[in-house]
C-alpha cells in the first residue's frame, strides 16, 4: 500500500495546482479558489498513505475476530480529530492554517489511527517484518522525492504559463504523471523494492483479463 500511495501523496502534493484547475477551475471557480483549494489538497496528501494502511489494518483485524481494537481506534482518533479542528481554529489559528488546518487535522489523525493499529497488531500476532517494510518505505520515499522533485522543477521552470485553458493543465497534468511514473519505477527498480514484483505482477493479470490471453 506505500508503495502506491506514497508516490501518489508526493504527486499530488507538487501538482496539486495544475489538478485542481484541470477538474474545477471553469465557470466561477478562479485562479484563487484553485490556490486555496490545492494547500487543502497538499495536507490531505500527508495522510493520504496511513489512511490507506488503515483500511488494510482494520480489515485484517476483522479476519482475526478482533473487532474490540479497531473501535477504540476510531473513538480515540474521532477524539482526536475534534480536539485538533478546534485547535487549528481556536488557539492556533494564528498561524494562519486557516481551511488547510482541518485537512492537516484530519491527516494527523490518520496518522495517530494507523500508529495505534500497528500497535494493537503486534501485540495480537507479534512481530510482522517491521524492519523490512520499514527498509521498502525508505526505498520507495527516495524514489518518490526524487519523482516529485523533477515534477516541482518543471512546474517551477514553466512558471504560470500553463494557467492559459483546460488544454495547459491538462497537457502539465498527464506530463507530471507521465514523467513521475517512468522516474518512480526506474527508481524502485534501480533501488530493489521488492514489492515491486507483486504490482507487476498484478498488471500482468489485469493486461491479460483485458486481452483474453492465458
Amino acid at each position: 500500500m506505500f508503495l502506491l500511495t506514497l508516490p501518489a501523496a508526493l504527486w499530488m502534493a507538487v501538482m496539486g495546482r495544475p489538478i485542481v484547475a484541470l477538474l474545477y477551475q471553469h465557470g466561477r471557480f478562479h485562479a484563487f479558489d484553485t490556490q486555496q483549494s490545492a494547500g487543502a489538497l497538499v495536507m490531505y496528501c500527508i495522510g493520504l498513505p496511513a489512511f490507506a494502511a488503515v483500511g488494510i489494518l482494520t480489515r485484517t483485524f476483522y479476519a482475526l475476530g478482533e473487532t474490540r481494537f479497531p473501535v477504540q481506534a476510531s473513538f480515540v482518533s474521532v477524539a482526536l480529530n475534534l480536539a485538533l479542528n478546534l485547535l487549528f481554529i481556536g488557539p492556533l489559528r494564528p498561524l494562519g492554517l486557516g481551511h488547510r488546518g482541518l485537512a492537516l487535522a484530519t491527516s494527523l489523525t490518520a496518522i495517530v489511527n494507523f500508529v495505534q493499529l500497528t500497535l494493537y497488531l503486534r501485540r495480537r500476532v507479534g512481530r510482522f517484518e517491521g524492519r523490512r517494510i520499514a527498509t521498502t518505505l525508505v526505498r520507495v520515499g527516495l524514489a518518490s522525492v526524487v519523482a516529485a522533485g523533477g515534477c516541482a522543477l518543471g512546474l517551477g521552470l514553466l512558471g504560470d504559463r500553463w494557467q492559459h485553458g483546460l488544454i495547459g493543465a491538462l497537457l502539465v497534468v498527464l506530463g507530471g504523471a507521465a514523467f513521475a511514473l517512468a522516474v518512480g519505477y526506474g527508481m524502485m527498480k534501480l533501488t530493489r523494492v521488492e514489492e515491486l514484483e507483486t504490482v507487476e505482477a498484478l498488471i500482468r493479470g489485469m493486461l491479460r483479463r483485458v486481452t483474453g490471453r492465458a
